[in-house]
């Protein structure tokens, strides 16, 4: 524990700065979980306040708003789904510049053609991650494409936890306003996601159950590369010493003729 508090180096400082973040979006989750058990609908609360019906009412009947506000909500749940899927803590210049201008362009075109939307769902959630991918240096076959489905399977249950959590069925959600809000612990769990993805110290902190569910860090995959090694070494070691036995055997065969 001392380690998370008293940082070494720089890089010990930005796993303290992971495990905190990952302390925080928990302690959300479960304050949102309590508020249910008891009672508390939160979600009606906001809806039937009047200062926000004038709100939703303002943005649904502006286009720029509603792009705007679309965007805002796109931008962070996609920029941490598609971190995590490439478990990377951070884009690169270029593709922040991609980010920044793509996303308002889908958010546009899907207030345009919403019945089309399926198909910009198909471009976003697995042809842009794996545009990305393009400069990891992995099989696509045996890495990538599980890890993409299996991201975008655990985003589609994040999305089926919120509604049933709040017990609010999706064509109940008519205002942009109420749909974002309703969408914060999608957010959070995306966050953990992200989190658990990049934190380096993830088996240290995690048990079976979320090492599963989340996926190994990459200093995981290395300590697992590593086993392997020594295994492979020590299998090489037996190996040699079996070749010295085998001439030593040939060398007294040898003699005896």
């Amino acid at each position: 524990m001392k380690k998370f508090i008293e940082p070494e180096n720089k890089e010990n400082y930005k796993e303290i700065v992971y495990h905190r973040a990952i302390i925080i979006c928990w302690i959300l989750l479960v304050i949102f979980l309590i508020l249910k058990i008891f009672g508390s609908n939160v979600a009606n609360i906001v809806c039937n306040n009047q200062v926000v019906i004038n709100i939703c009412v303002f943005i649904d009947n502006n286009l720029i708003f509603k792009i705007l506000l679309g965007t805002i909500s796109s931008f962070i749940s996609y920029t941490l789904l598609y971190l995590a899927i490439l478990r990377k803590r951070n884009f690169t210049k270029v593709e922040w510049i991609v980010m920044c201008v793509t996303i308002p362009i889908f958010v546009t075109l899907r207030l345009l053609f919403s019945q089309v939307s399926y198909i910009f769902d198909i471009i976003q959630y697995f042809i842009m991650p794996f545009i990305f991918s393009r400069g990891k240096k992995v099989k696509c076959i045996e890495w990538f494409i599980p890890v993409m489905i299996y991201g975008n399977v655990l985003n589609f249950l994040f999305q089926l936890i919120s509604l049933f959590a709040k017990n609010v069925a999706l064509q109940n959600v008519e205002s942009t306003l109420i749909g974002v809000i309703l969408m914060i612990d999608v957010f959070i769990m995306l966050g953990l996601y992200y989190l658990y993805s990049n934190n380096y110290k993830g088996e240290k902190n995690m048990g079976w159950f979320l090492n599963w569910l989340f996926s190994k860090s990459e200093s995981q995959l290395n300590k697992m590369k590593e086993s392997r090694l020594r295994k492979i070494n020590a299998l090489q070691e037996e190996i040699a010493e079996i070749d010295e036995v085998i001439k030593e055997k040939q060398n007294d065969s040898k003699k005896e003729d």
